[in-house]
């Protein structure tokens, strides 16, 4: 925490950074990896508005290089950035503006994935839009960048030095040259680059590779970017929304603590607890006291958390693999309870099939990536998860909505993996992961009278599509979930009352 009071000074100025401007009703912001701007677009107008998400996170706008060999396009190939010039199998900077217009317009706040740590990372390079980068000379014509604006080469061959950790090149996929972003030269069109993206309706940024850059730095850049676009509907003085992926080692010398003053921070020990608990390593009653001081989580407010991002989920280095759309009922289980628990900042994953930990989204013959198909169910035909529009999902971010600031109370475990809590007087929630059946009747603080179990259905016609629960008149309720319950979880919230 000493390093939080070293920073203390900047947090004046960065304050609105932590801000993402949702519109009353709307929570929790959803990356939807790789999918194209049109598409994007009509999600936020047909699906995400509606439903009441906050934000949708987009891959990287930037020309990236174009990676076929050893693999077919990876969704890494994003990372691997040779110009600020906005233009990917997403989109084009004209694109992008009609995506943002459309998405402010209902709601749904625009977040972009922001790469400068690095540039590309394998020689001889082209790019979507018809750029180069040439590897071993490390020059980048249509930035421009030369081999001046890099560190010198090295791997980092050891994490117990923050120099060496913020001066060498990250290799988590393939060698990068290391952008030295303590030159004004190098900040300005790092700043150019993210201001233009800004003028074109961005809300904010998750900056990626936050580690691996110097916080003096990262706080020049920030400091110096424009305010968010009044011609997209935003205030006057509103701040880019910041956010920042750093996975921290246990043993490392770069802290998470020194990035909390500049942004929010990317909280891993919340993914990696809910996969070890939800899994069945731990019992469910331990998440009584879930982000509580000796969870070793960053504050609340400083804390993006999530089940699963497009890293973790395929094989992380650090925490080893989070739950995702193939572990059924855990995976449901974990984002119900990271929806309904008042801890952190959701980011959900939304996600397409993928055998191995390289594939790529899905594209044609000529690599043009594929838009999702919408079937009569309101979810996505394969090979698209879209795990943002299972009925178990995005029920729980209305849920969210629904009970807005109301505390966390009422906790009830059977002393292993059968809990309970309220979100007291607006929401109340179960979970059974035993090998038996729950049946109890719990204190659940709402008001009296039937409410749907937004998990199984929704209210209809005057009835629930679903389970119903009765609570009676002095807030008690009766639940019943058995072990072969495919979801293995009842939300009930005022919103889905009879």
């Amino acid at each position: 925490m000493k390093l939080f009071v070293v920073f203390l000074a900047l947090v004046a100025f960065t304050r609105g950074q932590f801000n993402p401007y949702f519109w009353p009703g709307h929570n929790t912001i959803v990356y939807l990896l790789d999918w194209k701007y049109s598409d994007v677009a009509l999600e936020c107008e047909n699906f995400l508005g509606p439903k009441g998400f906050g934000g949708v996170q987009v891959s990287s706008p930037s020309e990236n290089a174009i990676i076929t060999d050893p693999y077919n396009r990876p969704w890494w190939e994003r990372f691997h950035v040779l110009s600020y010039i906005i233009g990917s199998r997403s989109g084009n900077q004209d694109d992008f503006a009609d995506m943002t217009a459309r998405c402010n317009k209902c709601g749904v706040r625009v977040f972009v994935d922001a790469i400068f740590n690095e540039m590309g990372g394998l020689p001889d390079m082209v790019g979507t839009a018809g750029s180069t980068g040439d590897g071993p000379s490390r020059t980048f014509p249509a930035v421009p960048y030369d081999s001046s604006n890099f560190h010198p080469p090295c791997p980092i061959q050891s994490w117990l030095h923050a120099f060496i950790v913020r001066n060498c090149e990250n290799a988590d996929y393939l060698p990068v040259p290391d952008l030295d972003q303590s030159q004004d030269y190098v900040r300005e069109q790092i700043v150019t680059y993210l201001n233009n993206l800004i003028s074109l309706g961005a809300a904010g940024f998750r900056i990626l590779h936050v580690k691996h850059m110097w916080p003096t730095d990262l706080e020049a850049i920030y400091s110096s970017l424009s305010n968010l676009n009044e011609d997209y509907g935003f205030s006057p003085n509103c701040r880019p929304y910041i956010y920042q992926d750093i996975a921290e080692m246990e043993v490392e010398a770069v802290n998470r603590y020194e990035y909390i003053p500049l942004g929010l921070v990317s909280e891993y020990n919340a993914s990696e607890s809910l996969s070890d608990i939800f899994r069945g390593n731990r019992p469910l009653s331990v998440l009584a006291t879930w982000g509580e001081p000796e969870w070793n989580f960053v504050p609340s407010e400083n804390s993006i958390v999530f089940v699963e991002n497009e890293q973790d989920e395929r094989d992380n280095f650090y925490y080893g693999r989070a739950l995702n759309y193939k572990d059924g009922k855990p995976y449901i289980m974990a984002i119900a309870f990271l929806l309904a628990h008042p801890f952190g900042n959701p980011l959900l994953n939304s996600d397409y099939e993928w055998s191995d930990s390289d594939q790529g989204p899905p594209m044609d013959d000529d690599q043009n990536i594929l838009s999702p198909v919408i079937n009569k169910k309101g979810t996505c035909d394969s090979p698209y998860v879209c795990q943002h529009r299972w009925p178990q999902v995005c029920s729980m971010v209305t849920f969210r909505n629904q009970v807005g600031d109301a505390s966390f109370c009422n906790f009830w475990s059977n002393g292993n993996n059968q809990i309970a809590f309220a979100r007291e007087g607006q929401g109340f929630i179960v979970f059974n992961n035993n090998d038996k059946k729950l049946w109890q009747t719990l204190q659940t603080t709402l008001p009296e009278g039937t409410y749907c179990d937004v998990i199984s259905g929704y209210v209809k016609n005057d009835e629930c599509t679903g389970r119903s629960i009765e609570v009676a008149d002095d807030g008690t309720a009766e639940f019943i979930i058995y072990t072969d319950d495919p979801n293995g979880v009842i939300a009930i919230h005022t919103g889905q009352m009879l």
